[in-house]
């Protein structure tokens, strides 16, 4: 089954006003200014206080959005029959004191702990330690360097170039490092040790983690104080590896790492999606969906402000806002393919550090229906 989800109304609107012809321009016209601003102003309202994840303002945004839906005519696509999808939340926070990470080689060992020579930077936290054969990358990287690295399943000794971090081609790197799929990924910092610890909070925040089924391997950043003995055992020069002007990748089969990483669970919760379907009148496309999707949540509240509710008008109550009305545009229009109308929270606001937006809209999609979108001209 082939699958397309369409996210932006600007990509969406147009081919298919093109396409639909005069029907779709009448029911553009069914789209006012008046009717943006009230429902804009509903979902924004301080009354929703910041429609944090989870929050009784996101519920009572996701009614509100079944309430446009139903009102419509749409479907329910939700769990059960309803209009509703609750999905798990877990809220979380890394134990540093009972986490360590232990590289060991020819019988030198290094220890690496959390209070001043390592820092827990994103990722999921393994209920079981995690070891094996470690690799190195470094010097002069480019993500299309690392697409083409052996690096899953491995433990990845990551040796930034000479004045890579920060940079956005360092973000992109680190990206295409995670999304290689290792086991775990260890930056080595050269910072002077005490800078280093002085960036390692006393207080680990807490962390908000959506059931998505991924995997997000470990990203820890170790002090090189602390390991460049055992590494040099090991054969790794980490001052040649910064300065090469090439991408690096080696094996190193002499070093062996271990990391033993801890987490506690705070709170176990649920939030919110919306799905509505709109059926199609063609009796073949109408198998087919069409998926237009916005994410309802926001940051909730910042105590201690004047003005402490964080609204979300633009983020994202006018992208709500926006798939509502299209929703009614296609009722009145009653394409040839289904609509399908997910709005979604899984925590965007929240997770935007470990997920990009795309991912984590997109495995929801997934999770809830296999989507097409064919059209024959």
């Amino acid at each position: 089954m082939k699958i397309s989800l369409v996210f932006g109304l600007a990509l969406a609107a147009g081919p298919l006003r093109a396409q639909t012809g005069p029907p779709r321009d009448r029911a553009a016209e069914t789209i006012t200014a008046g009717d943006v601003a009230r429902h804009i102003g509903i979902i924004a309202d301080d009354s929703m206080l910041g429609r944090d994840t989870p929050s009784r303002g996101l519920d009572l945004t996701a009614r509100y959005v079944a309430d446009q839906f139903r009102r419509f005519g749409l479907r329910p696509g939700g769990d059960g029959g309803g209009w509703f999808q609750r999905y798990p939340i877990t809220r979380r926070r890394f134990a540093p004191a009972a986490s360590r990470v232990v590289l060991s080689s020819r019988g030198s060992e290094a220890i690496a702990r959390f209070d001043r020579t390592a820092r827990y930077v994103q990722g999921s936290v393994p209920a079981a330690p995690l070891a094996g054969p470690a690799v190195l990358v470094g010097g002069t990287l480019e993500p299309d360097d690392v697409s083409r690295m052996a690096l899953r399943g491995r433990i990845v000794i990551y040796v930034p170039g000479a004045g890579a971090l920060p940079s956005k081609r360092a973000t992109r790197v680190t990206r295409a490092l995670r999304l290689a799929a290792p086991k775990a990924v260890l930056l080595i910092s050269d910072l002077e040790p005490g800078t280093f610890a002085s960036r390692i909070p006393r207080v680990m925040p807490a962390r908000m983690t959506v059931d998505l089924r991924l995997a997000s391997p470990p990203f820890l950043e170790l002090s090189e104080a602390a390991v460049t003995p055992v590494l040099h055992t090991a054969g790794v020069d980490l001052e040649a590896t910064r300065a090469d002007t090439a991408a690096v990748f080696r094996e190193l089969p002499a070093l062996r790492a271990r990391l033993e990483l801890k987490d506690s669970v705070l709170a176990s919760l649920t939030a919110p999606n919306t799905v509505g379907i709109l059926e199609g009148s063609d009796p073949v496309l109408r198998r087919e969906y069409l998926v237009f999707s916005a994410h309802m949540d926001h940051i909730g509240v910042t105590p201690g402000l004047p003005d402490s509710v964080n609204n979300g008008a633009d983020d994202d109550a006018s992208g709500t806002t926006g798939v509502i009305e299209l929703a009614y545009n296609d009722v009145s229009a009653r394409d040839a393919v289904v609509g399908v109308f997910p709005m979604v929270t899984r925590g965007v606001e929240k997770t935007l550090f470990q997920l990009t937006i795309g991912l984590a809209v997109l495995f929801m999609i997934v999770s809830l229906i296999s989507v097409i979108v064919a059209r024959t001209g």
